[in-house]
């Protein structure tokens, strides 16, 4: 999608078909929608948002009109691929109280224009965003701060998914990769406990430019230069790596234990189904607080067992 001079969106769907094409022959079965709003001028705490096309201010004229062009071309889009049930709209990513008011603005658009589309975003923020978010996704250190919030949105019928990013460090759970591979592991185990419904993977493959990731496991996070420049953990921005074999990414022994985690999970949730009590008491031996785990191995193997063992009887 473009702009003209005059603000008049257009839109290539011969590309726009074709990505969709290579996606959804691959195998992909949902679709997230790109992110409408942007921070003014890409500053962190800035006081308003923007329109990612054209940068307008999302609360100004122009930058209305230019999201309400932008949601009728993704409904027709959405509506010519018979896509029901399986689409979600982004807004901003990681929206802060700042600007909350301009995230809220843009959620009623989409609610109004494109009602299809629960409003999907990672959420540095709470109750400002109440009635705007319809799946939440807080990073894990922030769940863990708001986790009773979280809960209520749950009772109320919402999605809360997790992710981790940069953070959470010390005790808690991550995946990054000087820590135990139990962590991952655990964060499956963590969503069935407290009945989250996903976990959006950031860092898949966040490669840098000109940069050997089998190498480079703490590339820099931005172009800042001296003292404040930041860098990512070791292993934040990829648990996969680049083949030249038929073009097939590397797996890593992390996004190994996070397929491990995912197995737990499904047998988690059918014992839960089943004896919730039984299910809390293996919960019981691995999560034990909310920044406080079990990560020796031999326990975790021991809790699996039980688990495994509880589901055939």
């Amino acid at each position: 999608m473009s702009l003209d001079d005059a603000l008049k969106l257009t839109v290539d769907n011969d590309k726009l078909d074709r990505f969709t094409k290579l996606f959804l022959d691959s195998g992909f079965t949902q679709v997230e929608l790109g992110h409408l709003a942007t921070r003014e001028n890409g500053h962190w705490s800035a006081k308003h948002l923007v329109t990612q096309l054209g940068k307008k201010r999302v609360t100004s004229p122009e930058g209305r009109s230019i999201l309400k062009q932008q949601l009728a071309a993704i409904r027709h889009f959405t509506k010519r691929h018979k896509f029901k049930g399986n689409i979600y709209q982004h807004i901003s990513d990681e929206p802060l109280s700042v600007h909350a008011q301009d995230y809220v603005a843009v959620a009623k658009l989409v609610h109004e224009l494109f009602p299809e589309a629960p409003v999907f975003d990672a959420t540095h923020c709470t109750t400002e965003l109440v009635g705007s978010v319809d799946i939440w996704c807080p990073q894990l250190d922030i769940y863990y701060k708001h986790r009773d919030f979280f809960q209520q949105r749950i009772k109320a019928g919402e999605q809360v998914w997790i992710y981790t990013c940069l953070s959470p460090g010390g005790a808690a759970l991550n995946r990054l990769l000087d820590q135990e591979r139990t962590r991952q592991v655990l964060l499956k185990w963590l969503i069935v406990h407290d009945n989250l419904s996903g976990y959006l993977h950031w860092g898949l493959n966040h490669y840098q430019k000109q940069t050997d990731p089998f190498r480079v496991t703490s590339p820099r996070f931005d172009d800042k230069t001296g003292p404040s420049r930041n860098f990512l953990p070791p292993g934040d921005s990829h648990v996969i790596y680049p083949s030249k074999i038929n073009h097939a990414p590397l797996s890593s022994v992390r996004l190994s234990a996070h397929r491990l985690g995912l197995e737990d999970a499904a047998m988690l949730l059918e014992l839960k189904k089943r004896s919730p009590k039984q299910t809390q008491t293996i919960f019981n031996e691995l999560i034990i607080a909310p920044k406080q785990h079990q990560l020796d191995l031999s326990k975790y193997r021991e809790a699996r067992t039980k688990l495994m063992l509880d589901l055939t009887l």
